[in-house]
């Protein structure tokens, strides 16, 4: 077990003059955030708390800048000191040296009074700050740097007490290093109760991360998106072409753009767009979905209109439940996800309850189904198809939709997202920010491949854990739209209602008349 005592804690040599924290550029009373996202980032309380956004957007700036705040809402000691410490982890620690020992020293100049850095390649590193805050008291902060991995982690951590811990590029660690790492923050044990003026003060621990978006398998999106844990928050830039991109001061639209140019599209939408990639080979099955738009800031609720249901059947049968307005918009309220090997029949009991417990007095007004799975039955011995069987349970007949041919069913929903917001800014399609296996097939779990093995322009959806519901949704745009409407919509190819196609031809004109001549 390491030993963690500093000796001679405050000791500097005679004549040293502490640089005053409000005067310094590390001044963070003074530092001008690179946006609304970074700002709510360096002043968040959170238990554990990651920013992600694209490259240059002051990510790090920001987590050294939150150093600062969160040792100044430290508990000062008897002596009048403010006493901070805390770790900066990253998988490898080379890395470390690589990456945040620069950051760092741009801010904590080595060879300034008050600041002294320790350590080398390969051997722990630990900077150490002094300075005298605008009130005059003494603060010291302790920084330990870490190449920390799931299998080193209690080694290196274990009796290891602090106040905070920063994880650099935190997608690369592994899930269970930053709660690890917090179980070292959560009980205020630095610097010790028999030290504070008041011992029974608060003694604030949190820990805190920087990224550029990783794919959409990374636990990043699992933990902090998907199924948030307690006590999670991620902070999410806009990307870097956005209007409302962040660091501008710095990074001009014109360097994205640039950037974007010579990228490959997935590497572009990870670090230009800050959006989650996608796993192995395969295209985003909706390039128009903006995250901005299509997804609620708060849960939709349930309008006074009928219920509408897509679903898939197969192995991990999945369904949406939506509503379309008489303005046309599409409103997918709800998702039903089941785990590989559920029955038409138990599938069936987990509709019925969320139908009943969520939506009690809004009926069912249609609902539509893969083909495929109203076939199969062995109709002698009375058996029942998935859909019949789904039907049955809530008293509605499903309804198998003309094709599932994925191109039609892919631009049954690219319709909608495609029509943006109406006149009074109320989008044509959104889903309610609840359902996250959704909002990750939006994101890029919902892919679509050509096969290989055919020279036609024919395509194909990876069957993964997003697929299931998304094809959902497909069914019921498609129900809602007919099948008329998304072959005339795709033959128009986006062109206004009023526009003649040139296959049209003028023909003759049957009142011709002679006198008008």
């Amino acid at each position: 077990m390491m030993d963690w005592r500093i000796p001679h804690e405050f000791d500097l040599p005679v004549g040293t003059t502490l640089p005053q924290l409000a005067g310094a550029e590390i001044n963070p009373m003074q530092l001008d955030p690179p946006g609304p996202v970074g700002e709510a980032y360096m002043f968040g309380t959170e238990a554990i708390e990651f920013i992600m956004g694209p490259v240059g957007s002051a990510k790090t700036t920001c987590s050294i800048f939150k150093i600062l705040v969160s040792s100044l809402r430290m508990p000062v000691c008897k002596d009048g000191i403010i006493r901070s410490r805390g770790c900066v982890v990253h998988a490898n620690l080379r890395a470390l040296y690589r990456t945040a020992v620069p950051s760092l020293q741009q801010f904590f100049k080595p060879g300034t009074p008050g600041v002294e850095y320790a350590g080398g390649q390969d051997r722990p590193l630990q900077i150490t700050l002094r300075f005298q805050t605008p009130n005059g008291r003494k603060l010291q902060i302790i920084i330990d740097g870490f190449g920390i991995t799931k299998d080193t982690m209690e080694e290196l951590l274990r009796g290891y007490q602090c106040n905070f811990g920063w994880c650099i590029e935190a997608d690369q660690l592994d899930a269970e290093v930053p709660p690890f790492i917090y179980s070292r923050v959560a009980q205020g044990r630095y610097p010790g109760k028999g030290m504070l003026e008041d011992p029974e003060a608060d003694v604030p621990g949190t820990v805190w991360g920087d990224l550029n978006a990783p794919l959409i398998t990374n636990y990043i999106y699992t933990d902090f998106v998907e199924a948030p844990r307690p006590g999670y928050k991620l902070h999410l830039q806009p990307g870097g072409l956005e209007d409302n991109a962040e660091n501008r001061k710095f990074v001009s639209k014109e360097s994205y753009q640039k950037l974007a140019a010579t990228l490959p599209p997935d590497k572009k939408r990870r670090m230009v767009d800050s959006k989650f990639g996608i796993e192995g080979d395969g295209a985003i099955v909706y390039p128009e979905y903006d995250q901005r738009i299509h997804c609620s800031s708060e849960v939709l609720k349930p309008l006074d209109l009928p219920l509408l249901i897509g679903s898939d059947a197969g192995g991990s049968p999945a369904l949406v439940i939506g509503q379309f307005t008489p303005k046309g918009q599409m409103r997918w309220l709800d998702e039903l996800v089941s785990k590989p090997g559920t029955g038409p029949g138990r599938f069936a009991e987990y509709l019925v309850d969320l139908l009943q417990s969520k939506y009690r007095g809004l009926p069912v007004a249609h609902a539509w189904g893969d083909p495929s799975a109203f076939h199969g039955a062995d109709r002698q011995h009375g058996e029942l198809s998935f859909m019949e069987i789904l039907g049955k349970a809530i008293s509605v007949n499903f309804l198998p939709t003309v094709t599932n041919d994925p191109s039609a069913r892919q631009e049954s929903v690219s319709w909608f997202l495609r029509r943006g917001v109406d006149e009074q800014g109320f989008p044509y399609f959104q889903h309610c920010k609840s359902m996250k296996v959704v909002q990750g097939g939006f994101l890029g779990g919902f892919k679509i491949v050509k096969n290989i093995h055919d020279s036609s322009d024919r395509v194909a959806f990876v069957k993964n854990s997003f697929s299931h519901v998304h094809e959902g949704g497909q069914y019921l745009c498609y129900g809602v739209r007919g099948h008329a409407g998304v072959i005339n919509d795709a033959a128009r190819a986006g062109r206004p209602g009023n526009v003649v196609p040139i296959s049209t031809g003028r023909g003759p004109v049957k009142d011709f008349n002679l006198n008008d001549r």
